[in-house]
């Protein structure tokens, strides 16, 4: 049985597109994803079948809209955040592409894109596509574990990141494309793209820890700055406590004073400037704050 060009593009991208199209609405919350898998399917199912019929520039602008422009309309996430999964989603398409093309030019060393060849290779065509899709099950299973823990993390102002990985997804797009419609048969380019593509994957891990250091410092930050007006407002609410401590302290300070003075002259025998002396100090008792000048001072 000889399998037609559309059967075989069929085969080698209808397993992958329901994979990736299952991801996108792990990573992104839609708002309709039913309605997203069935756009998403349609539109790579007119790719696969007018292939022949359309050129590479309306492919190109097929895989923009299905990979790009669709996910961002259907998903309710901050457009910062769609940004940066679409960018990564589409970053790692295309590095699994490299390195299942890149796995076949190693086994078999010719045209990827000649259907004769792929007729005659079937069983490096299937092994390079379950490559494929165990590659984008490892990545797409990595980076749903990074963005859980990313968003756990709370808010992070992303505009200081995301530029990395949307410039990173359209150059891999574009060295792909070069290498799948300009330079035919270019082992040396996809190799060089699956060096690469691990460079990529490194690169991205380091952002996702740059962004979670970012976002825990900013927490950090915020907490300080709560716990320091929260510190501000009780010591703001302690100061009448601590004036009535202190003035508490001068008033027994005081009284002691008095006191002192009373015995001191009561064993001179001088009764009558004690009773005074007492008798003032009966006076102040009943507005302490009076205390703070004696009405007496002991006079030897």
């Amino acid at each position: 049985m000889v399998l037609s060009d559309t059967a075989i593009d069929l085969a080698g991208t209808f397993p992958s597109n329901v994979l990736i199209v299952y991801a996108w609405t792990r990573m992104l919350r839609m708002r309709s994803p039913a309605l997203f898998f069935v756009v998403l399917l349609a539109l790579s199912a007119v790719v696969v079948l007018g292939r022949n019929g359309v050129g590479s520039i309306a492919r190109l602008a097929f895989v923009v809209i299905g990979f790009g422009v669709v996910p961002f309309a259907f998903s309710s996430d901050s457009p910062l955040r769609k940004a940066l999964v679409i960018a990564l989603m589409n970053a790692m398409i295309v590095i699994a592409e490299a390195v299942s093309i890149a796995a076949w030019y190693a086994v078999v060393g010719l045209d990827i894109t000649d259907y004769d060849v792929v007729r005659s290779h079937m069983g490096a065509f299937v092994c390079t596509h379950a490559l494929h899709l165990l590659v984008l099950t490892a990545l797409f299973s990595g980076f749903h574990a990074a963005l859980g823990r990313f968003d756990r993390t709370g808010a992070v102002d992303m505009r200081g990141f995301v530029w990395f990985p949307v410039i990173q997804a359209i150059l891999l797009g574009m060295a792909l494309a070069s290498g799948v419609y300009a330079h035919r048969s270019s082992e040396v380019l996809f190799f060089g793209m699956t060096a690469l593509s691990a460079v990529c994957l490194a690169t991205d891990r380091a952002l996702f820890s740059a962004m979670r250091r970012h976002a825990r410092k900013r927490r950090e930050d915020q907490r300080a700055v709560f716990l320091r007006r929260r510190l501000d407002r009780y010591l703001e609410l302690s100061l009448p406590f601590v004036a009535e401590v202190e003035r508490t302290a001068r008033f027994r300070h005081d009284v002691r004073n008095h006191v002192q003075t009373i015995l001191v002259l009561s064993e001179r025998g001088e009764r009558v400037r004690a009773q005074e002396h007492l008798a003032a100090l009966r006076a102040c008792l009943d507005e302490p704050s009076s205390l703070a000048s004696p009405p007496f001072s002991h006079r030897g």
